[in-house]
């Protein structure tokens, strides 16, 4: 093969891994619902804070909502961007390196038009990968959302009481991931009447949970882990199984209907005690576990979104029945 067919292989199939965020993406908000930056812009307006989506967490759009929802209610100065125009890359640094490098580049070269004074990132996986191959390009400091948040728990408005038993899915891979599960979990002491209990981790999960992430280590051993917390947040007397990060999320909503627990992501409870309330239709479909019940659920928004029938029903079995999707 040619350098140039595998110059255009490569960028097909990065082009088909967009495609189908992006649609995914389409299941779950309407058009006017979407209010991140999907394009640069010519001039962008200075911002003091870039919250910065990456890509995957368009999936679980409700978190982008909270999130939003907190920065506006802290009166942060603040921009947000995501998706593929601004992929950090690093989805494809094992097949496709270079691909990978330049799609970061254009994304920090992107961040520093803003001249933030701040990058937030959302993603763990992004954030590791600009940390480790794109560092000396940002033009101002960079940390977790997580870390943001709790360093301006000061800022919060008063939150109503949240009476619940929480226990936080986290993770332990490297000490980026302990400072970012220390910040969730000084946000969620933070909400009045919120219990948290420690059901520990384990650095074999990796940086986060993904399906890629359980084929390595094995299915077994991966679904053995995550059961093993369950059951130990169980003994503890949980109410919700609370997760962190976007990944982890999509694979654990899958065991809401296995367990008398609840899944929820940390900010939404915390945007529970700031009145903020956004439906996570991930885990809704992934409750409905049927293509038929999914797309019908899922009506409203692939008719404003313009979904054809049989793309809608290929997606829904690829992601939310099969569960073969990143």
């Amino acid at each position: 093969m040619s350098e140039s067919t595998q110059n255009n292989e490569n960028r097909r199939q990065i082009g088909e891994y967009f495609k189908e965020l992006r649609l995914t993406n389409d299941f779950l908000m309407l058009p006017e619902e979407r209010t991140w930056l999907a394009r640069q812009p010519q001039d962008p307006e200075p911002r003091k804070v870039v919250l910065y989506l990456g890509c995957n967490v368009l999936r679980t759009p409700h978190m982008v909502q909270t999130v939003a929802d907190i920065f506006q209610r802290l009166g942060v100065d603040f921009v947000a961007v995501g998706g593929p125009t601004y992929c950090c890359g690093a989805p494809f640094r094992q097949d496709f390196p270079e691909e990978a490098l330049t799609l970061g580049e254009r994304s920090v070269k992107y961040f520093n038009e803003f001249r933030p004074e701040r990058v937030v990132m959302w993603c763990p996986g992004c954030l590791a990968y600009y940390t480790e191959m794109l560092s000396s390009r940002f033009a101002c400091p960079v940390q977790h959302v997580s870390e943001f948040l709790a360093e301006n728990l000061d800022r919060f408005p008063r939150m109503s009481r949240v009476p619940k038993r929480v226990a936080l899915h986290y993770h332990s891979r490297e000490p980026a991931s302990e400072r970012q599960a220390a910040s969730a979990q000084r946000l969620l002491q933070a909400v009045p009447g919120l219990e948290l209990v420690d059901v520990g981790t384990d650095p074999r999960l990796g940086r986060q949970c993904t399906l890629g992430a359980r084929q390595t280590l094995g299915g077994d051993v991966y679904d053995g882990i995550l059961e093993s917390q369950i059951e130990r947040a169980m003994q503890l007397k949980a109410e919700v199984f609370a997760t962190l990060y976007h990944g982890c999320h999509r694979v654990l909503v899958h065991y809401q209907g296995r367990y008398p627990l609840g899944v929820e992501h940390y900010l939404s409870l915390l945007g529970e005690a700031l009145g903020i309330a956004h439906e996570d239709r991930y885990r809704k479909y992934a409750m409905l576990a049927d293509t038929s019940r999914i797309i019908e659920a899922a009506t409203p928004f692939l008719t404003a979104n313009q979904i054809d029938p049989e793309t809608a029903r290929l997606v829904v079995q690829r992601i939310f029945v099969d569960r073969k999707g990143p």
